[in-house]
C-alpha cells in the first residue's frame, strides 16, 4: 500500500509543478496582451489628439462645430492636446 500512496504523491507533485508552470505562462501571456493593448490605446489616443489639433487649426471646421453646438471637447482630450504641443 505504501508504494501506491507514494505514486499518488509523486503524481500530485508532478501535476502541481505543471500547474504552477502553466499558471505562470498564462499570467505572463495576460501581461503581454495587456501591454500590447495599452500600446495600441496610446497610439490611438496620440492619433486622435494630433488629428484634433490639425482640425482645430481650420477656422471653417471651428465654425462648423460652433454652428452644430459642438464647440467644446472633453477636458482630458484638451489636456492631452496641450501636453503634446497643440
Amino acid at each position: 500500500m505504501s508504494g501506491k500512496a507514494g505514486g499518488v504523491v509523486r503524481h500530485f507533485r508532478k501535476n502541481k509543478r505543471v500547474t504552477v508552470a502553466e499558471a505562470y505562462r498564462e499570467a505572463t501571456e495576460r501581461k503581454r496582451l495587456l501591454i500590447r493593448n495599452a500600446g495600441e490605446t496610446h497610439n490611438r489616443l496620440t492619433f486622435i489628439a494630433h488629428a484634433m489639433r490639425e482640425l482645430l487649426r481650420d477656422d471653417k471646421f471651428i465654425l462648423l462645430l460652433m454652428t452644430e453646438n459642438l464647440d467644446t471637447i472633453p477636458r482630458k482630450l484638451a489636456a492631452r492636446m496641450e501636453r503634446t504641443g497643440a
